[in-house]
């Protein structure tokens, strides 16, 4: 929905005539990172209308709606850390957080990334297990059920580490 739902603890709000490029809203409930915005001047109705156009900050997908420019959306402040690797194991990428403590992040089949980190750290363990990876996560707000939102994180991209 495009309205806030009180239930949405993870998003705040912020009215559509208010939204900018580069901030994150709850689009067809799906988390997005505004790409652009066109505001159309008031009509008949005495409205503005406001053409938003975002990416899906977990999936990459595209995605686009008209609303009113004093509807109230839901935005939410995207978390986005990095991690070391230690290990890939059971679907799972097992890093450390900045308190030595140890994350564990679901590794999907068909996401190029993670395919790519999973041959990354094969190869190194391979060569001896000298390079380590860093793991960039986003956390985004997503819909687990009609009007119910959790937390999700992603491995979004992987580097080589650096002593």
């Amino acid at each position: 929905p495009a309205c806030l739902d009180s239930t949405m603890s993870h998003t705040h709000h912020h009215e559509a005539h208010h939204v900018n490029k580069g901030h994150h809203i709850m689009l067809k409930s799906f988390p997005c990172k505004i790409v652009d915005v066109k505001t159309s001047k008031t009509g008949k109705d005495g409205h503005a209308k406001c053409n938003i156009t975002c990416i899906d900050v977990i999936t990459q997908r595209k995605y686009n709606e008209v609303h009113p420019g004093h509807i109230v959306l839901a935005a939410f402040d995207l978390d986005k850390k990095e991690y070391d690797v230690t290990n890939i194991e059971d679907g799972n990428c097992h890093c450390l957080d900045e308190d030595g403590e140890e994350i564990a992040f679901p590794m999907e089949e068909d996401n190029k990334v993670h395919n790519d980190l999973k041959k990354a750290v094969e190869e190194a363990e391979a060569a001896g297990g000298d390079k380590f990876y860093v793991v960039t996560v986003v956390s985004a707000p997503v819909e687990k059920a009609k009007g119910e939102f959790e937390l999700k994180s992603v491995i979004m991209e992987f580097k080589e580490g650096k002593d």
